[in-house]
């Protein structure tokens, strides 16, 4: 019995450790943390790219972590990337895959010019809208 209650309760500590690092990515995680457009619903967002310098000419695929949703579903997320000094975006729409914890690939990105570009994340889930942004430079 005393043994059955041990394993139980560390059974439970290994959730708990579990569930505090999933939540810890999302501040102190992977990437850059992205800039919040508009009226704040609780919801962040980080990107990361792959490769980590994107340069003129190259694809390559991004990583979107939502952060704040815990227990609410994604119903939409698209992302884009456009260059606002030329008020044009890409000539390529990426391909979307869905992953685990709210993790979103985006694939076939690719960046035709050299100048800034502004990545723009929009995500609906459950009565929140959210809408981000991140500038980066490309040479």
């Amino acid at each position: 019995m005393k043994f059955a209650r041990i394993a139980a309760l560390s059974s439970v500590f290994l959730v708990v450790q579990t569930l505090m690092a999933v939540a810890g990515d999302c501040t102190t995680g992977h990437g850059a943390q992205m800039k919040v457009e508009g009226v704040a619903t609780g919801l962040s967002a980080r990107i990361s790219t792959n490769p980590a310098i994107v340069s003129v000419g190259s694809p390559f695929s991004a990583s979107v972590v939502i952060c704040g949703a815990k227990g609410t579903a994604i119903e939409r997320f698209t992302i884009d990337a456009t260059m606002p000094r030329h008020r044009h975006g890409m000539n390529y729409k990426p391909k979307i895959v869905s992953g685990a914890k709210h993790t979103y690939e985006a694939s076939g990105l690719f960046f035709h010019m050299p100048g800034l570009w502004r990545f723009e994340v929009t995500v609906q889930a459950k009565q929140k809208r959210q809408r981000f942004t991140y500038d980066v430079d490309v040479k």
